[in-house]
């Protein structure tokens, strides 16, 4: 428990413990705070390094991405009502979690592939129904 690193009783009201320092608080962050960012600094670090769980993250990204039916990367489209349509996995948990925390995950295009459109005037039929 974080109280008793910090040296502090148990009892120790929580409001001031998690409440920033402007606040006049200790600015821990919450247990859930620490476990999205641990998971973002482990989805970067494996999505930088070259080999097969790399490989794995990106193949599920791309499944993710079909599920959506849309050109536009998945991490930037809002959570509802897209989080609906698509398989529960750890990229999407994580898609998810960094949007209710204001996060914004952004690929180089080279790196995260999205549909392209065959034609000239093609659009997504997720994208007309999405505006429906």
């Amino acid at each position: 428990e974080v109280l008793h690193i910090l040296g502090l009783n148990e009892h120790f009201p929580r409001a001031v413990l998690h409440a920033p320092l402007s606040m006049g608080g200790l600015g821990c962050a919450t247990i859930h705070a620490q476990h999205v960012s641990d998971k973002l600094i482990l989805f970067v670090h494996h999505i930088r390094e070259r080999g097969q769980i790399k490989d794995t993250l990106l193949a599920s990204m791309g499944l993710t991405q079909i599920e959506c039916g849309m050109t536009t990367p998945f991490f930037s489209l809002p959570v509802e009502p897209w989080s609906s349509l698509v398989t529960p996995t750890w990229t999407t948990h994580l898609w998810q979690e960094c949007q209710a925390k204001g996060i914004e995950i952004k690929f180089h295009t080279d790196t995260f592939w999205t549909p392209k459109a065959i034609r000239e005037g093609d659009v997504c039929i997720m994208a007309i129904a999405a505006t429906m």
